[in-house]
């Protein structure tokens, strides 16, 4: 018998790695935020990339109903497909941490892109990369609504990242890396605040 892997999950008769998602309700607008679970289990912290983006994020806390969901909550016999699913149906914007291992993922590039393409066409859900290290973001190309047949497609370079495929995070310093997930927070909290002004929602925030 195969050890257990814990970083492992078969789904479609297919072993893949587990991936971890984040789903973060900021008042009204939900963020997903896509990812490989290779790039947020290293044992060095700083590494540790939803884990590094996320504490910038935590700094918009003072927004009623912030809060934080990953594939580390489903509890054992709940569904963790369906709910990812269901996450990606809801976002308002998606945050994909791209790299060799997020690029390598079959059920990102099966069951997550295409839902998130799809509904990025219908109703103008907002995709932002972050280049985490040298991959092929410029010429990877995904399908949607159906992963395989299409019949859309999108080239993924054609998204504007936060940094460019030339300054992957890991080439930078940490000091440079801070200033990358930094911009991406606050182009989360502009759209926070655009989001707010266009429903008239009353996040709770007080001076």
């Amino acid at each position: 018998m195969e050890p257990y892997r814990p970083d492992l999950v078969a789904f479609n008769g297919l072993v893949i790695p587990r991936l971890s998602v984040a789903h973060i309700p900021l008042g009204s607008m939900s963020v997903f935020v896509c990812y490989a679970h290779a790039d947020n289990s290293a044992s060095d912290p700083r590494l540790r990339w939803l884990d590094r983006f996320l504490d910038f994020l935590r700094l918009l806390l003072r927004y009623e109903g912030l809060a934080t969901w990953s594939d580390r909550d489903i509890k054992a016999g709940e569904s963790w497909h369906e709910l990812i699913q269901t996450q990606l149906n809801r976002a308002k914007v998606a945050v994909l941490l791209v790299s060799p291992a997020f690029l390598a993922s079959d059920y990102i590039a099966r069951s997550e892109i295409p839902v998130l393409l799809k509904q990025a066409a219908d109703r103008g859900l907002k995709i932002l990369p972050v280049i985490i290290s040298p991959c092929l973001y410029e010429e990877t190309r995904f399908k949607y609504p159906d992963w395989k047949s299409g019949p859309h497609e999108l080239l993924l370079g054609s998204l504007q990242s936060v940094n460019p495929p030339s300054r992957t995070l890991v080439e930078m310093t940490e000091g440079e890396q801070n200033r990358v997930l930094l911009a991406l927070a606050r182009q989360l909290e502009r759209w926070l605040e655009e989001d707010r002004n266009r429903t008239g929602v009353d996040t709770g925030t007080t001076s």
